[in-house]
């Protein structure tokens, strides 16, 4: 192996196992050096000019950083991409997106290629991957999911990856033009402007939702409750006027007797101030028009 083999497996391993024939020829291989190594399989094409390691796994963050090298200098990872490699509650890895600027949108096979103005305030980094910055990318995941952003932004909230003036800013900066998803995005932001919490699950999403499409009042999220003992607790979903909770429980099976005893404990004290608590899981919500029956029929009952 010559001192640009070496150099080269370094800069690849800087870069998710991936190299561009310009980084190869800048550390001194020929293009008949790259043909080379890609007939030993040694390199493994995976873009026109971008190639992998062969020894290396493959993965999604690898697929998308090949991407953006592909797209050129200034492409980076964007909507629904940005969002999966953030984390972002409900977004799963798609095909791998990337927002490029200026004139050119070039075309990648297996990639989707968006074309929009980005300032140095709307990129970062994770690890290798340019990306557009948390709040930038609610605002264009709003525009190509908007189903999904109510609780994508919430996660982002409630982790700490971007706060309402953040996104207020972006939104200022990006204008509003037209442009896909502003006004949903504003208005979510607004909400919660006026002091609506996030939610804190996928499955808080999902019931809220469930609710909405069954025309059932808006629940507050995250409502606290002051027990006598001067503890205070927080209810899923709430319609305090009526003392009416709903608890929503992901877990396949309790932690353990612990978990179950202190759920019971809380229940209890929440029922001795005259509160009813419904609890659903992804079980129950495969049921959803019986679920939005149920709640209905106890908030009119409650409400007497």
């Amino acid at each position: 192996m010559d001192a640009a083999d070496v150099d080269a497996y370094r800069l690849a391993e800087c870069q998710l196992a991936l190299i561009t024939s310009v980084q190869a020829t800048e550390l001194g291989m020929t293009p008949k050096q790259i043909k080379g190594r890609l007939a030993a399989g040694l390199f493994v094409r995976v873009h026109r000019g971008v190639y992998r390691v062969a020894a290396a796994p493959a993965s999604h963050q690898q697929e998308l950083l090949a991407a953006c090298l592909a797209a050129g200098a200034r492409a980076v990872a964007s909507h629904r991409s940005a969002a999966a490699l953030s984390g972002l509650r409900g977004v799963e890895w798609p095909t791998p997106e990337v927002t490029v600027t200026g004139n050119s949108k070039p075309v990648l096979r297996g990639v989707a290629v968006h074309r929009s103005a980005l300032g140095s305030a709307d990129v970062g980094r994770r690890g290798p991957i340019p990306v557009t910055r948390p709040a930038r990318t609610l605002l264009d995941l709003a525009g190509v999911e908007p189903a999904l952003v109510e609780g994508a932004l919430d996660d982002a909230l409630v982790r700490g990856l971007t706060t309402l003036g953040s996104i207020e800013r972006m939104l200022d900066r990006a204008g509003s033009h037209g442009r896909a998803g502003t006004a949903l995005l504003r208005r979510l932001v607004a909400e919660r402007s006026d002091g609506q919490s996030p939610t804190e699950s996928f499955l808080e999403d999902r019931l809220v939702g469930l609710l909405r499409r069954h025309g059932l009042p808006e629940p507050i999220r995250q409502h606290p409750v002051a027990l006598p003992d001067g503890h205070v607790v927080r209810i899923d979903l709430a319609y305090p006027e009526v003392r009416l909770g709903i608890e929503t429980d992901g877990r396949v099976w309790h932690s353990g007797r612990a978990d179950f005893s202190r759920d019971r404990q809380r229940a209890n004290r929440l029922a001795g101030l005259g509160w009813t608590l419904l609890r659903y899981g992804w079980a129950d919500l495969d049921g959803g028009p019986a679920v939005a029956r149920q709640v209905a029929t106890v908030l009119r009952r409650r409400a007497g």
